[in-house]
């Protein structure tokens, strides 16, 4: 003889089943949005920025820095929305947003590209190799 769920168990069930159809469907806008991404945004802003949701029309990247933030920023204003917008019809806007783990994320040493990296031109010398009488 079977055990047939009853009761709750078969409550806890359809719940279940009722989630993992959310995730599935969430898990497939987030993968066209993403693929969309990967395939329209330059690899200068790729590098340092990820796909965090695409909910209600609203598609959210995350980036590594301010930096990178400008950069996509600037990229989607001089056509990169239009482009997405072509192939994600339910997008109505972009939101950008600095997550300084997304730099972390899978990669184990530091990346020295112009869209990353920190103005050392601007840092002040060590106090030993400045001229006396300078501050």
């Amino acid at each position: 003889m079977r055990n047939r769920p009853t009761g709750a168990d078969a409550s806890i069930g359809r719940v279940l089943d009722s989630m993992r159809r959310d995730v599935e469907r969430r898990a497939s806008r987030v993968g066209t949005a993403a693929e969309a991404w990967l395939d329209l945004a330059p690899a200068s802003i790729i590098e340092g920025s990820a796909v965090e949701g695409f909910r209600s029309g609203t598609l959210e990247i995350a980036v590594e820095g301010s930096a990178v933030k400008f950069l996509v920023d600037r990229t989607l204003r001089e056509g990169l929305e239009a482009r997405l917008r072509e192939r994600l019809p339910a997008l109505r806007k972009v939101r950008v947003r600095i997550d300084a783990t997304i730099a972390r994320r899978g990669i184990d040493e530091p990346r020295d590209s112009p869209a990353t990296s920190t103005s050392r031109s601007r840092s002040r010398p060590p106090r030993g190799d400045r001229p006396s009488g300078a501050n």
